[in-house]
């Protein structure tokens, strides 16, 4: 697993990426009924920013969030 951070202008982006099986085909992460996924939409919400999700060698999770 990995975590980066990163800065550019006036936005952040924080990435967790594993390098698991992925995620399902077709899987929606904003119905996602667990605890870590709900964390992470809340975290986007309460920052302001976005939250993705994919597959990339495995599940990445991706919030962009402004600053200041």
């Amino acid at each position: 697993m990995t975590v980066r951070l990163e800065q550019a202008e006036n936005q952040a982006t924080l990435t967790v990426r594993d390098n698991g099986l992925g995620l399902p085909q077709g899987f929606d992460p904003e119905l996602g009924a667990t605890l870590g996924l709900q964390l992470v939409w809340s975290l986007a919400d309460q920052l302001h920013g976005v939250a993705e999700a994919s597959n990339d060698g495995g599940a990445v999770f991706t919030v962009r969030f402004p600053l200041g």
